[in-house]
């Protein structure tokens, strides 16, 4: 018996098997639905936690009141001490008074000024760039790792520091490009060297003497989580004054698990310390990925067990009800291995065909479920097509593999049984 005839009347018998179809079907499209779902919900975990590192990573850091013994923690791997000082007025109440005498009086231009949006009960003065001065100890950093890591993850094309350094020098000043304008002034690498005084021409109080301008830093480091509130204008801690506030520390870790353990062995030591809710919100999140990790792994073998418990039994009991229409082809000289053949390819086809519909269904039920998900819960199960394909060929080997075995055990259960005894039952 030929190829063809084989593959013909095996397709024969396939298109009447309706109910073998509708059970493994069901059985297929069930398992699927719920190993993506496991998957795509722990997809959506992934991507929180990756969101929470890329765009918030300037957040990661314990803030104390006081110093602590670096030899007390491992974990820490750079720190900040800032003294702030704010005066609390407009920008153009502040003259720039460069080393010339020249004198740039502040514009006010309304803009958004990083900290809070507009809103009509507040006083328009509110909303420019707000005249601060941040006072840095020469120990620490003044951007550190995490900062940088969440600015090029909004800004990919722009550079942090246009001109010159972050860290200023003993007598040096730092001014961000959006400062500067404000005093008139164009943010380029010409101005470096430039003595800058900082007055207030209503008052006369001076705020900055005659320091050196050492760096210009981009203004859009100020749209990070953490640098929201911080000061356009960063000298070194040995120019502040006694109106500067006491120092703030900021103790940074390699990652937010680090971090959160950092702020726990602080908090152990019976030290006030203060923490970005983000850093808790990460710990929660983690530790779903850790339970659906666990989880995952015992329902997807369970599963696989299930669902190859299911198929042998489906296409055992197939094989019985059609034991003596194979027995009858034996009967009328066709030879053991066409028997074989077409039984494998039928079953072969109930299976694909199965596989393929349950594939579909699955995947329009999982979009319902997230329908329902993201409105009652505000979860989305993240689905990726790669997974989805690595599944459907996955389960097509393994489906292949079940289709020989029932297969070639029929086969070896007729050849055992003489043909006038299978066809009297």
């Amino acid at each position: 018996m030929g190829a063809k005839a084989c593959l013909y009347m095996a397709f024969k018998n396939f298109v009447v098997k309706k109910k073998t179809m509708l059970k493994l079907t069901a059985a297929y499209a069930m398992v699927i639905v719920v190993v993506l779902s496991l998957f795509g919900y722990r997809n959506s975990i992934e991507k929180q936690l990756n969101t929470i590192t890329d765009t918030s990573a300037s957040a990661c850091y314990v803030e104390t009141d006081a110093g602590l013994d670096l030899d007390d923690y491992s974990l820490i791997t750079e720190i900040k001490s800032i003294r702030k000082f704010d005066p609390m007025i407009p920008i153009d109440q502040i003259t720039l008074i460069t080393g010339d005498g020249t004198e740039h009086p502040g514009i006010n231009n309304f803009d958004y000024d990083y900290e809070m949006d507009m809103s009509p009960g507040t006083s328009r003065d509110l909303y420019s760039v707000p005249f601060k001065i941040d006072a840095y100890s020469p120990e620490g950093v003044v951007f550190s790792a995490q900062d940088q890591r969440e600015f090029l993850e909004k800004n990919e094309s722009t550079t942090l520091v246009p001109a010159g350094k972050a860290v200023p020098d003993e007598n040096g000043i730092v001014m961000s490009d959006d400062m500067l304008e404000r005093f008139g002034l164009r943010a380029d690498a010409g101005l470096l060297g430039t003595q800058i005084t900082l007055a207030n021409h209503e008052t006369g109080e001076i705020y900055v003497n005659g320091l050196t301008l050492t760096g210009i830093i981009n203004s859009r480091i100020f749209y990070t989580e953490a640098n929201r509130y911080s000061a356009h204008i960063i000298i070194p801690e040995s120019q502040a004054t006694e109106a500067y506030d006491p120092p703030e520390y900021r103790y940074y870790a390699n990652d937010y698990s680090s971090t959160y353990k950092l702020a726990m062995e602080i908090g152990a030591n019976k030290i006030r310390c203060r923490y970005n809710s983000f850093l808790e919100m990460y710990k929660i999140i983690e530790n779903q990925r850790l339970i659906v990790n666990k989880v995952v792994s015992v329902i997807l073998i369970t599963l696989f067990l299930a669902l190859s418990v299911s198929v042998m039994t489906v296409m055992y009991f197939y094989y019985r009800q059609h034991k003596k229409y194979r027995q009858m082809l034996r009967a009328i000289g066709m030879k053991n291995a066409d028997v074989f053949a077409c039984a494998l390819i039928e079953q072969l086809l109930c299976l694909l065909s199965s596989a393929i519909v349950g594939t579909i269904l699955s995947w329009i039920l999982i979009r319902l479920i997230n329908l329902q998900l993201s409105g009652m819960l505000y979860v989305t199960i993240v689905l990726e097509v790669q997974n989805l394909i690595l599944l459907l060929l996955l389960t097509v080997v393994i489906l292949m593999i079940f289709s020989a075995i029932v297969a070639a055990f029929g086969c070896y259960r007729l050849t055992r049984e003489p043909i006038s005894a299978s066809l009297s039952q």
